[in-house]
């Protein structure tokens, strides 16, 4: 669900330790944002101890990179693997326990898909706060055994969120983001976390970014309308249009809420909501539910 010289930087932000030169908040984003990720491969942890019933837990992935645009993503849960391929030109999404695959243009924008570019979501989450935050750095630590810098941005005191803060990990090296820590308010931990475990840089088997349907397996077009980002910094939320559920609203996630904008469902967690309407429009934001109301009626 989120860094330029805007940025309003702490005063004293910059870090100094004996492992990595001093930077500033400031300079460290705008670092991230320039740099381009080389090929690699890495396991991914997510962990959400703040979610509520099922989504709640741990989930791991593996991930990557050849260097040039083209990635692959392998989602394991339980006896169940999603595989995305992308191949440059098409994205390719494999799910084993339905044995299906679909086929989209690597062109389409896929704001709702963090899972399967982690790393391009994090830099994303960077440029939409960039105006809106103040920027501090932390001291540096570790992740997947490689020093990282630690950037943390808080929301300015207008801004209508339910969230204390981001952390943000940077590779000392590459300037790859390395880990995200999502705080809400109130909470002295993260209620959601996702980084790398593992990581090892250098050139990957360029098959691994091939992908080639297993032969009686249909092929279908994800047909989908895409997100739009309404707001502006931590108050921004994420408007979609679903595909129509025969059963109707009652299928979606959530509790039965009527409010502003009619008969709705609300999903609520410690770092933000989502609202699902009987027009099958969804919003989700780190924001309260007047916020995703507020956000449908545009």
């Amino acid at each position: 669900m989120f860094v330029l010289a805007s940025l309003f930087v702490a005063p004293g932000s910059a870090y100094a330790d004996t492992t990595l030169p001093a930077i500033g908040a400031t300079e460290l984003i705008a670092s991230v944002r320039a740099a381009k990720p080389g090929p690699l491969a890495g396991t991914l942890l997510f962990e959400l101890p703040g979610m509520p019933g099922d989504l709640g837990g741990q989930y791991t992935a593996r991930l990557w990179l050849d260097g040039a645009g083209r990635r692959r993503v392998s989602l394991p849960d339980g006896h169940r693997e999603r595989t995305v391929v992308d191949d440059g030109a098409n994205v390719w999404s494999w799910d084993s326990a339905t044995r299906s695959v679909t086929k989209a243009p690597a062109s389409e924008h896929r704001l709702d898909e963090p899972a399967d570019d982690p790393i391009a979501s994090v830099c994303t989450v960077l440029s939409i706060l960039e105006h809106t935050s103040t920027a501090r750095m932390d001291p540096v630590t570790t992740v997947a055994n490689r020093p990282a810098y630690q950037v943390v941005l808080t929301p300015l005191p207008q801004e209508r969120t339910v969230l204390r803060e981001i952390r943000v990990a940077v590779d000392g090296q590459t300037r790859l983001p390395l880990q995200i820590a999502v705080l809400p308010n109130g909470a002295s931990e993260p209620a959601l976390r996702f980084g790398f475990q593992a990581l090892q840089l250098g050139a990957q088997d360029p098959a691994l970014f091939r992908f080639t349907p297993a032969p009686g397996v249909s092929v279908r077009g994800r047909a989908r309308q895409p997100p739009v980002l309404v707001g502006q910094g931590w108050d921004t939320v994420l408007v979609q249009r679903l595909q129509p559920d025969a059963a109707g609203l009652d299928t979606r996630p959530g509790t039965p809420t009527r409010g502003r904008w009619g008969d709705v469902r609300l999903v609520k967690t410690s770092v933000g909501n989502a609202m699902y309407t009987k027009d099958n429009l969804m919003a989700v934001g780190p924001v309260p539910p007047q916020v995703l109301a507020e956000a449908l009626g545009r």
